[in-house]
């Protein structure tokens, strides 16, 4: 992996948010999240955020808010 410094491309800025838009705009951004549904599995889902079980965010939805 390796990173960047943005300010390095400032000069490039509207480029990006041209082809950011585009991307947006063909729904070709996509997000990974895994959800847990019970909010009493807190600590495993602790334990699990280390372990590499989730695909991007974890998120854990409480039962008392659920639509």
């Amino acid at each position: 992996m390796q990173g960047f410094i943005l300010a390095d491309y400032a000069a490039r800025f509207y480029e990006a948010r041209a082809s950011w838009r585009n991307w947006y705009e063909f729904d070709l951004l996509k997000q990974k999240t895994t959800v847990i549904d019970r909010f009493t599995e807190l600590p495993n889902v602790l334990i699990k955020l280390f372990d590499g079980y989730n695909a991007g965010k974890m998120v854990v939805r409480n039962d008392k808010f659920r639509d």
